[in-house]
């Protein structure tokens, strides 16, 4: 398996499968999305498993660890553990890594913090909400995961995703 960086002639694809992959709040705009990809600290990969495309992954690279921001493995391949040996290929890449899932009350969300739990992650019990990705649209409360341990210091790691990912204030105590 390998990590393969998308080129900007092959966003078009890959934002199609964020559309079909994700609610309309859980992604940018086009124009903001496309923008990212001359974020230094931000790239966008093909998941490729022997030539074949299986999902995409969207990671920003800080000081002292990685976000996974989106995450998807192409309906057809699911269930198949390409999923598994992604985040693990992530986590091996770039060693510590932090990404939100929803929280657990529903099924749906309950089975993806399991299948982050079985490939090393752990849940930081840290109160997070996700800032809006659009004017339109609401903050979201989240569960922060990291691999290979908890955080050692949520608030920093929250700070940074707030303000290079969001690009919002992020005041200490706020999300309590």
């Amino acid at each position: 398996m390998e990590l393969i960086k998308i080129k900007s002639d092959e966003f078009d694809d890959i934002y199609q499968q964020m559309e079909a992959s994700f609610i309309r709040d859980e992604i940018r705009d086009y124009g903001d999305a496309l923008a990212l990809l001359e974020e230094p600290c931000y790239t966008l990969f093909h998941i490729v498993e022997n030539g074949t495309h299986v999902g995409f992954i969207s990671v920003w690279v800080f000081d002292g660890f990685a976000f996974a921001e989106h995450f998807v493995i192409c309906a057809e391949y699911r269930n198949c553990g390409y999923g598994g040996r992604a985040i693990r290929l992530v986590a091996e890449r770039f060693g510590t890594v932090v990404l939100e899932a929803e929280t657990p009350e529903i099924e749906l969300a309950a089975r993806r913090i399991a299948f982050y739990e079985r490939n090393g992650f752990v849940c930081n019990r840290v109160p997070y909400m996700q800032p809006p990705y659009r004017k339109d649209s609401a903050p979201v409360r989240l569960v922060l995961m990291s691999t290979p341990k908890l955080l050692p210091d949520p608030d920093a790691v929250i700070a940074t995703l707030y303000r290079y990912v969001y690009k919002k204030e992020y005041i200490r105590g706020d999300l309590a």
